[in-house]
């Protein structure tokens, strides 16, 4: 009996062990200024807090105004001194949106290690973290993996709240990335390339490439090199045994990643709660259905454009629930509600809607997608073309160039969308895919950062040779040895049958004189 009892003694506490993890405190630094990540950030964090853990998430002090949306009273949340105040940020965001690749990528990865630096000066906010047990890490800004180094915690979670930007992201973590089939970030493109689009592609991933390296990475560089931190960011960047990612194989091109790569799936997509009075009585209200427009938190476009897409949208039969990006329109048709603000989540999961008109954002088109919506793509800038890409290639959606709409392509895509049934079907079968897991996804990523903490940030998962050098990661290196050698062998093997032929010529020669 005793013998009995001690052995299911020990089966309690095994199963504790492997289910459990003890109660550590995590700290979370989302990309500042950026409300998504900090979503992301949040709803991960109570997740932990209800498995017992301590959650501190950090971001600079525009909170009160962008992430007005977002409760933190029930967790700890320490603000760094922003870099810009609120009207600095906006027009900052206004001019991101128009520069080139170049002048664009270096104003963010600057204002980024801007920010880093003022937080990494705040001893007040270092002093609360320097015990955490563990550090989740952006993977979006370079400020997560600089404090880790620089306060030496012990374990390190990457999250990607974004797709997979190749070639930014996954060849760091040692992923192939092959420009044949991958489109690379600002590509616009899908895997079905034909000869030119694969030179396009090849071009896009060499500017990437340059960018990487004579802009990101020089930030981040003078960013550790200000504070003393050992090591450069393009190693710093694959120093991680795991990186969550909140995407799902229903919208992303398939391709390989490496083992420390898990995907969750969309993690603030959920089933929809009920609708305001007012959102609710709109909605019954339309006998066509509704068409949801919105772009997001931040983004802003002319009095041009949006006068332009008011006038598309009075040429519907449905109705359109619009929070205007930025401005209002100069009229307002009759079919058009304005909102200041909206529950997206939840009216994306409305039987009424019958397509999102969206920037392309990677949260909004994710809730789309689980609530099995099809969209009309409206990118603006940085990876939404991309986002509505894969979108397209699933089949379901369709796009609309910015730059050079007129009111009537605006009507002719949304009708298109709206009234081929393939759209909404491929919508539904993308949906049921995202839908179709064990368990919400942002308790899958709550168990991932549990596992990694249990076992020293699962290094073992680290993909080795990581650190080579390129012509030996490529295998160039062999590759040159065995051409010389392949070439040597047989110009010997050629020149001892020459040099035997002529022998064996002379010496007949010789015997015929004799």
């Amino acid at each position: 009996m005793v013998n009995i009892g001690t052995k299911l003694a020990a089966a309690v506490a095994t199963v504790v062990l492997i289910a459990g993890t003890a109660a550590e405190k995590i700290v979370w630094i989302p990309f500042p200024g950026a409300v998504s990540h900090h979503m992301l950030a949040v709803k991960t964090g109570r997740e932990l807090m209800k498995r017992g853990h301590e959650f501190v998430v950090v971001n600079s002090d525009l909170e009160g105004k962008l992430y007005s949306r977002v409760d933190t009273t029930d967790m700890t949340f320490l603000a760094y001194k922003s870099p810009k105040s609120e009207a600095e940020w906006t027009t900052w965001f206004d001019e991101v949106a128009e520069l080139d690749p170049f002048t664009g990528t270096d104003m963010v990865v600057n204002m980024d290690a801007d920010g880093c630096a003022l937080l990494l000066q705040d001893e007040s906010i270092l002093s609360q973290i320097r015990d955490a047990d563990a550090i989740v890490v952006d993977a979006a800004s370079r400020c997560g993996s600089v404090v880790r180094d620089y306060l030496k915690i012990k374990t390190r979670i990457d999250f990607l709240p974004v797709t997979f930007y190749d070639p930014f992201f996954m060849p760091r973590l040692g992923g192939p990335n092959v420009a044949s089939y991958i489109p690379q970030m600002g590509s616009h493109l899908t895997p079905n390339m034909d000869f030119g689009e694969r030179i396009h592609n090849t071009i896009v991933l060499a500017v990437n490439l340059l960018i990487e390296a004579f802009i990101a990475d020089v930030a981040s560089n003078n960013l550790r090199k200000k504070f003393g931190v050992e090591g450069d960011h393009q190693h710093a960047m694959g120093d991680t045994g795991m990186m969550i990612a909140q995407t799902s194989w229903a919208v992303e091109f398939p391709r390989a990643i490496p083992a420390a790569v898990k995907m969750v799936g969309p993690m603030l997509a959920q089933p929809a709660k009920p609708l305001p009075a007012d959102l609710e009585e709109f909605m019954a209200s339309a006998s066509d259905g509704v068409l949801l427009v919105s772009f997001g938190s931040q983004a802003r476009v002319s009095q041009e454009i949006v006068d332009k897409m008011s006038v598309a949208f009075g040429q519907l039969k449905q109705k359109v629930l619009w929070k205007p990006p930025g401005r209002d329109p100069t009229t307002v048709p009759a079919n058009v509600k304005l909102t200041p603000w909206m529950p997206q989540n939840d009216i994306l999961g409305h039987p009424k809607i019958v397509a999102f008109l969206a920037h392309g954002g990677l949260n909004g088109v994710s809730e789309a997608a689980y609530h099995g919506v099809p969209i009309v793509g409206f990118p603006l800038f940085s990876d939404q073309w991309d986002n509505i890409a894969r979108l397209q290639f699933k089949g379901m959606a369709e796009n609309v160039d910015s730059k050079t709409f007129t009111s009537d392509d605006l009507v002719e895509q949304i009708n298109k969308v709206i009234d081929t049934p393939s759209y909404k079907e491929n919508a539904a079968k993308v949906s049921k895919i995202i839908q179709d897991t064990p368990k919400p996804p942002v308790e899958i990523a709550a168990d991932w950062i549990e596992y990694a903490i249990r076992h020293e940030g699962a290094m073992f998962q680290q993909i080795p040779g990581l650190n080579q050098p390129w012509y030996v990661k490529s295998g160039l290196d062999v590759m040159a040895t065995l051409i010389v050698f392949l070439g040597v062998i047989p110009y010997f093997v050629i020149r001892t049958c020459i040099r035997k032929a002529c022998g064996s010529g002379k010496s007949a020669e010789k015997e015929k004189r004799n």
